[in-house]
């Protein structure tokens, strides 16, 4: 949970969501659910996503690959806002592993 009480969703978390809900627990299925509830997504996961069906890796975004923004909308996420500032920042921190969209 971030400070301002919203959840920032990953990409598997998302994939999951989407595709193998029964991969969540029940109790995130309804926490992401659930209207109250503030659920971003950082346009560095779209980026990851599209990078990731583009090489072939997720075939089941084919479809949905066009309208990532709306599918997200439909479902209530939000998009996180990201400023300069906070991508000097992340790129700061030291590498504890080769994705950079861990980060």
């Amino acid at each position: 949970m971030n400070p301002n009480g919203g959840y920032l969703l990953d990409s598997h978390v998302l994939l999951w969501w989407w595709f193998e809900p029964t991969r969540l627990s029940q109790a995130v299925q309804e926490l992401l659910a659930d209207p109250a509830t503030t659920v971003l997504v950082s346009a560095a996961t779209v980026w990851e996503l599209s990078l990731k069906h583009h090489q072939g890796k997720l075939p089941q975004l084919e479809q949905a690959i066009g309208d990532l923004p709306g599918l997200l909308q439909a479902d209530g996420f939000q998009p996180l806002p990201i400023a300069l500032a906070h991508g000097l920042r992340a790129g700061a921190y030291s590498q504890p592993h080769r994705d950079p969209f861990d980060r």
